[in-house]
């Protein structure tokens, strides 16, 4: 009894947890109406939408008002199929859905005379009629061959108009503070509830697919966000098999030095940035189920200079000569003579020892 109502829970908390990360989703939407040659609506017509990489296919009859939607589309390159009786077949190709994109593809069919197809290059939408979304979109070959410094997807916010870097160095847009901006990746929360702005997890960076960011009158679906939507999509693979290795190297030969460095003359603090691992995705049953497997490592070694503020030999001889009780003992011992830490008091107290090599003489 006890095993059966654990799986009983375990099965619940799945379906709210699957109810839950449903309410924000990447997915985007393929709507449109479907017409005869004179432009009335044509009811009753099968329309399929495939995805040409994976071959997967989602089926919809349009309603009476000729009108079809496909509310759940991942996103990727896709086909239209339009079929209905008395009229030509029609395949509508180069479908491109971006995450959180609504996609209007309006089909008009003609009249059949005889088997026919007509197969149709899909353009790109000059103007957005069917939401009112302001979305920017960067896609995979870009986010692959864009220069980003940290190799941080979520540093491509900046891209988008009206972003801006608020005072915790996040994304805030439209006026509105960081704690307005919502991270999601793969459609789930990925929020820092502890950092106005900020995300949990950072994908490596050949992982992505797609990465979009909404900065006005988001659908409700999303919620929270005020300012921007900063979604993030990871690869799921597809029927070919497809992998990257890469490492990207940063150390001290093309870095200058800083001025403070420069004064003293001392060489480039030590810096060696390794960024290195690989990507690998395809099919695991062709067309019905893919994997998709990323590592990517950080090495960083990295050396500082710090520069410190030291009294000089007047200031702490009157530093010695007005100090507490207390102090006294601290000081008891300091001489201008240390430098660098070098300590020769056997007089000195222990506390002393342990505190008198921060200072020095001044450069």
């Amino acid at each position: 009894m006890r095993k059966l109502s654990a799986i009983a829970l375990l099965v619940f908390l799945l379906l709210a947890f699957a109810s839950f990360t449903e309410a924000q989703t990447v997915q985007g939407v393929v709507t449109g109406t479907i017409f005869d040659s004179t432009g009335a609506v044509l009811p009753g017509a099968d329309v399929t939408l495939t995805n040409v990489d994976t071959n997967i296919s989602q089926h919809e009859k349009s309603g009476a008002d000729g009108l079809y939607r496909f509310s759940l589309v991942p996103p990727g390159n896709y086909r239209l199929d339009v079929k209905a009786g008395g009229f030509n077949e029609k395949q509508i190709t180069g479908i491109k859905v971006d995450p959180s994109e609504t996609k209007p593809v309006n089909v008009t069919l003609a009249v059949a005379t005889s088997s026919t197809t007509v197969d149709v290059q899909e353009s790109a939408v000059l103007v957005q009629t069917a939401t009112s979304d302001v979305a920017t979109t960067v896609n995979q070959t870009t986010i692959t061959s864009i220069p980003l410094l940290t190799r941080n997807v979520f540093d491509l916010a900046f891209a988008a108009p009206a972003v801006t870097q608020g005072m915790n160095f996040n994304a805030a847009a439209g006026g509105a503070r960081e704690s307005g901006t919502t991270n999601m990746l793969n459609g789930a929360d990925n929020n820092d509830n502890f950092g106005e702005g900020g995300y949990n997890v950072q994908p490596p960076l050949e992982s992505v697919s797609e990465f979009t960011v909404l900065t006005n009158n988001m659908n409700a679906e999303y919620g929270h966000a005020a300012g921007a939507l900063v979604s993030a999509v990871q690869k799921s693979g597809t029927n070919r098999f497809h992998g990257v290795l890469y490492e990207f190297n940063r150390n001290t030969d093309f870095n200058a030095s800083t001025f403070f460095d420069n004064r003293a003359g001392n060489p480039n603090p030590q810096y060696i940035r390794n960024q290195y691992g690989g990507e690998v995705d395809g099919p695991i049953i062709k067309n019905r189920t893919f994997f998709m497997f990323t590592y990517d490592r950080l090495d960083l070694h990295q050396g500082n200079t710090n520069v410190v503020q030291v009294p000089t030999p007047s200031e702490l001889s009157a530093i010695q000569n007005t100090a507490g009780t207390v102090a006294q003992q601290y000081l008891k011992g300091v001489s201008a003579k240390d430098v660098h830490g070098v300590v020769p008091g056997r007089s000195r107290q222990p506390a002393g020892r342990r505190r008198t090599h921060w200072l020095s003489q001044p450069i």
